[in-house]
């Protein structure tokens, strides 16, 4: 497993995550949000407003992050979606 540290930056739909084995990498989740988000009572649409995105929380006791709403994320999948933080800067 792939364990969270801590969330270093977030912008819109991408979270800059550093990971238990050093790593840091840029999680994009805007396809993941946006496909999830498509029915009126899904928790994710919440995620669509920025400043809700925003309140992302390390939850130790996972090693993961999550949300208020109790929306999480599986640190392998965001492990596998994060390009490393020197690839995405030559990206951009």
């Amino acid at each position: 497993m792939n364990f969270v540290k801590k969330v270093l930056k977030t912008e819109p739909y991408k979270l800059t995550i550093e990971f238990k084995n050093g790593e840091i990498k840029v999680v994009d989740l805007e396809n993941k949000i946006r496909a999830k988000s498509t029915t009126p009572n899904s928790k994710y649409r919440r995620l669509l407003d920025f400043d809700y995105f925003k309140t992302v929380k390390v939850q130790e006791e996972w090693d993961t992050i999550y949300w208020d709403n109790g929306l999480d994320f599986c640190p392998d999948v965001l492990y596998q979606l994060g390009l490393p933080l020197e690839k995405q800067s030559s990206v951009a």
